[in-house]
């Protein structure tokens, strides 16, 4: 992982959108990050996330689980739009990908295999950590 100065010297709290699949994997980051004083937003889609307003709260956005296809593109295509500067943090099988929305539309990650729910906790977690949003303790 590089430095990634958009996520460097946050003020709290902060509102974090985080979408991801799998229910146990956004109640495990939704407890954390609360925790800490952060309000965070969860969503199974893209097109549930771009649907409830939050984009324009949102301060962070944090996509895991779900899969940037055709379907997925066209609501986060929107969103950068709107929000061209959102720093975003990508999650993928070999790591992350951390840098803002517009640049994610542009470039969006072709793997063919995704974390399962596990290893998006750990990536996650741990870059979180770095970040100084969640504490190693």
């Amino acid at each position: 992982m590089g430095i990634y100065p958009e996520f460097i010297g946050w003020q709290s709290p902060l509102a974090i959108s985080f979408i991801d699949c799998d229910a146990q994997v956004c109640r495990t980051i939704q407890d954390a990050l609360s925790t800490r004083g952060h309000d965070v937003g969860i969503f199974p889609s893209a097109e549930q996330f771009m649907c409830s307003g939050a984009l324009g709260l949102a301060d962070m956005l944090i996509l895991a689980g779900i899969k940037l296809s055709a379907s997925e593109k066209l609501p986060l295509c929107s969103g950068a739009r709107q929000r061209p500067d959102l720093p975003t943090i990508v999650i993928m099988k070999h790591g992350l990908e951390a840098s803002r929305l517009s640049a994610v539309s542009r470039s969006m990650p072709h793997v063919l295999e995704g974390p399962g729910p596990g290893e998006r906790l750990v990536i996650l977690c741990s870059f979180l950590c770095r970040i100084g949003l969640l504490s190693r303790s």
